[in-house]
């Protein structure tokens, strides 16, 4: 069932010191973020053709990328150099020229630059504006082949045609709608999910919400959209510059350090929809999680929003932009601890930024012919006679999919788990552990067309997790736990029993565990008799309150075996 949800819909109407007459007389139209409404072209009559395949996919931008896309301009040449030094390291560029002489323009402060030209490739389009995250294309997967969908930008005529062109170029399917739509204002987390300012519902004042939601599903197979305001001190009215999705459940949100740092009541509305998303669950139930990063303050002198959110991630690589101030440093920080796997790297946005964007606006990405990324933070450490469950999350979401651990101990046989999935989570429980081992996961998506396969570490099996098990070892150890651990009633509703037999006296612990791996109960820590034992549970944790439907692992541990069950927990 398709679900629409209408965040905080209040519209924010004051802006900033910043006069439209000002900016259409001193600024060249091509380089303004926002024209005013007297520049914008009315929308063509384009056919409504979506992609026809049974399962469409958005891929989120943090899934893996074929290459970043920009649109040359001399306005903001150095910024597309900088961002281009960054990425054509190791990734594709496509660099979008409106003639021969501007491609030469663009080659030669590229080359001198040391960009990497083996990977930038030039793209002769249509005349085009350097914001071209916003009339670029949308990535979608028909049925698990990548295609482009084309919304309205409804600005400057043949902007519009630039996704053709390079869908064309790319040998790709591409597929027009009628709603206007800019990428600037458009999140996805890969799993159905979009995130939207009020500008998608004000651009489109003819269409009905469901008619909004249906076109969202069609082109890009979108369940569920999430509608925020806009802050009254940015005037494009996009999601890009205060707040961004770093994967598929962890959100940045931007951040006054002072109320009167903002416009208005900026402070509360970012405060306000910082809770709003932390209160979200996504389409398996998963709360989203919110991290905030400082925004600069707007006064007399900055009277344009100077955002760190307004960033572009390449593969392994974010692009930031900073604006030598005392937030830089901070705001970095805030990226490397979210995303400690990535390398973040400072571009300055200076000068682009007063024309009321930076990063994100004059770039745009073509994902990969294969996008499947897997989430997942290593285990370090293990404890002897543990039977560890590694988990991981799989994005972007098709429908049939498969995850498998593949396990190693230190001078033994190489085993695979299969995983199974609970609640948007991938777990695989491993046999208990004596000796450190390696691990790595490979996952697959199954689509009519094709299948997609991927790994991690990427380079497995070459490269491995190593994890170090800690506690004594035993030489051929005495069974303590004499028959299964066992519990009845399973599934319970809200009691079991659960009931063990110890050959002997000893220490014994046993613990409830979710399967994210987090500890829930402790029933037993104590030194027990040997010979039958029998503890109930009701299905609460330390704190004694009641825990949520699910599956949960209950662990018997003593002198190095473990023994586990699982617990089914219904309502």
């Amino acid at each position: 069932m398709r679900l629409a949800c209408l965040v905080c819909a209040a519209v924010l109407l004051s802006l900033i010191a910043v006069t439209v007459s000002a900016q259409t007389n001193e600024i060249p139209a091509s380089r303004l973020h926002r024209l005013p409404e007297g520049l914008r072209t009315p929308r063509p009559p384009l056919p409504k053709v979506p992609p026809p395949g049974v399962e469409i996919v958005n891929p989120a931008e943090f899934c893996r990328a074929d290459a970043m896309i920009i649109s040359w301009t001399s306005w903001h040449a150095q910024e597309l150099t900088d961002m281009c030094l960054a990425v054509a390291a190791d990734d594709r560029v496509f660099c979008c020229v409106n003639s021969s002489t501007e491609q030469s323009q663009a080659n030669a402060q590229l080359t001198a630059a040391g960009v990497n030209m083996a990977n930038v490739d030039f793209f002769l389009t249509a005349n085009g504006s350097v914001w071209i995250r916003d009339y670029g294309p949308f990535c979608a997967y028909d049925d698990g082949q990548l295609a482009i969908s084309d919304y309205f930008y409804g600005i400057g005529g043949s902007i519009d045609a630039i996704p053709v062109y390079i869908a064309q170029e790319e040998g790709l399917p591409w597929y027009r709608s009628n709603l206007t739509h800019h990428g600037g204002n458009h999140i996805t987390d890969g799993n159905g999910m979009g995130f939207f300012s009020d500008n998608l519902t004000a651009f489109n004042t003819g269409w009905t919400w469901e008619e909004i939601e249906d076109e969202m599903a069609a082109y890009l197979g979108l369940e569920s959209l999430v509608v925020f305001g806009t802050m009254a001190g940015d005037m494009t009215g996009h999601c890009d510059m205060f707040v961004k999705l770093l994967n598929d459940t962890l959100f940045v949100v931007g951040e006054y350090a002072e109320p009167g740092d903002a416009v208005g009541d900026d402070a509360a509305f970012l405060d306000d929809l910082a809770a709003t998303l932390g209160d979200l669950k996504n389409l398996d139930g998963r709360y989203f999680e919110v991290r905030r990063i400082p925004m600069n303050p707007i006064d007399a002198t900055y009277d344009y929003n100077r955002t760190y959110t307004n960033s572009l991630i390449v593969n392994d690589k974010v692009l930031v932009p900073i604006y030598d101030t005392v937030s830089d440093a901070p705001a970095l920080q805030v990226y490397a601890d979210c995303m400690p796997d990535h390398e973040i790297v400072g571009i300055d946005s200076q000068d682009v930024i007063q024309y009321l964007g930076a990063i994100h606006c004059i770039s745009n990405t073509l994902h990969h012919a294969n996008p499947l990324i897997i989430q997942h933070e290593p285990l370090l450490t293990a404890q002897f006679g543990e039977t560890p469950v590694l988990s991981c999350r799989l994005n972007p979401r098709f429908t049939d999919r498969e995850v498998e651990v593949h396990y190693q101990p230190a001078g033994g046989t190489r085993e695979v788990v299969v995983a199974e999935f609970s609640g948007g989570v991938w777990h695989a429980q491993l046999p208990p552990v004596t000796d450190d081992f390696d691990y790595w996961f490979t996952a697959r998506a199954f689509t009519d067309a094709l299948t997609m396969e991927t790994a991690l570490p990427e380079d497995a099996p070459t490269a491995m997790f190593t994890v170090d098990v800690q506690g004594g070892t035993a030489v051929e150890p005495m069974p303590l736990v004499a028959r299964s651990l066992t519990a009845w009633p399973n599934p319970l509703n809200p009691t079991t029993k659960i009931t063990f037999d110890l050959r002997h006296a000893g220490p014994v612990q046993l613990r409830i565990y979710d399967l994210h791996g987090s500890l829930v109960r402790t029933l037993i820590n104590a030194e027990l008799p040997g010979g039958p034992h029998e503890i109930s549970w009701q299905a609460t944790d330390d704190h004694s309150q009641r825990v949520p439907s699910g599956v949960y692992l209950g662990i018997l541990a003593a002198d190095g075996i473990a023994q586990t069950t699982k617990l089914s927990v219904i309502k």
